[in-house]
C-alpha cells in the first residue's frame, strides 16, 4: 500500500492541476483542509477495497442525515447535521481520489457523483426550511423554504442539461458527423427489421 504522500501525488495532484488549468482554485484554507483530511479516508477505503461508487453513495447518505438533523430545533442536533454535511464534502473528495487511484472512470460514477449534488442540496435546504418553519410558522417562511429547496435543484438541472448538449455537440463535431450517420443507420436497420417481420 502506497504512503499518504504517494497517494496525494496519484489521487489529488491530477484533479487540482486539471481544475486549476480552467480557473478553479484549491488554494483556499477550506480546500486545503479537505484535501489534507480526505486522503486519509481514501487510504482507509482503498485498504479495505471499498469502491468509488460505494463512497459516493455513502456521501449521499451523510448528506441526508445532515439535512434531517438541520430540521430539529436543538443546537446540538443541528451541529451534528453540520458535521454530517462536512462528512459529505470529504467523501465527495474521496470518491474521485479512489477512482483516480484505480484509474477507473465510468458513466455510472459520473452520474452518481452529479446526482449526489441534488441529494445534498435537497436534504440541506429541506432541513433548513423545516427548522425555520418550526421556529417561525407562517406562509412567508413556508414559501421561502419551498424556493430554497427548488432553486438549487433547478440550477443544477439547467447546468446538467447545458453540459449534456455541449457534450453531445462536441461528440458530433469530433466524429465529423459520424454520430448522426450512425443514428440514421440504426433507424434504417430498425425499419428494415420491421418490414421483414411484417412480410413474414
Amino acid at each position: 500500500m502506497e504512503s499518504i504522500s504517494k497517494l496525494r501525488t496519484l489521487c489529488q495532484k491530477p484533479k487540482v492541476s486539471d481544475r486549476e488549468d480552467i480557473g478553479m482554485s484549491y488554494q483556499d484554507m477550506l480546500s486545503k483542509y479537505r484535501l489534507g483530511l480526505s486522503i486519509y479516508l481514501t487510504w482507509v477505503f482503498i485498504r479495505f477495497g471499498i469502491s468509488a461508487n460505494t463512497v459516493t453513495i455513502f456521501s449521499g447518505i451523510a448528506a441526508i442525515i445532515g439535512g434531517v438533523c438541520l430540521g430539529f430545533n436543538n443546537i446540538w442536533i443541528v451541529l451534528i447535521g453540520i458535521l454530517f454535511l462536512e462528512i459529505y464534502y470529504l467523501l465527495d473528495f474521496c470518491d474521485g481520489e479512489i477512482a483516480r487511484y484505480h484509474k477507473e472512470c465510468s458513466i455510472t460514477g459520473w452520474f452518481l457523483d452529479w446526482y449526489m449534488l441534488f441529494v445534498r442540496d435537497a436534504a440541506m435546504f429541506t432541513g433548513l426550511a423545516v427548522g425555520a418553519y418550526s421556529v417561525q410558522s407562517n406562509l412567508f417562511v413556508l414559501l421561502c423554504g419551498f424556493l430554497a429547496v427548488l432553486t438549487p435543484i433547478l440550477d443544477k438541472s439547467i447546468i446538467g442539461c447545458g453540459w449534456t448538449i455541449i457534450s453531445w455537440q462536441r461528440l458530433v463535431e469530433k466524429q465529423d458527423g459520424q454520430l448522426l450517420k450512425l443514428q440514421k443507420y440504426v433507424v434504417d436497420i430498425n425499419n428494415q427489421e420491421k418490414l421483414s417481420i411484417d412480410h413474414k
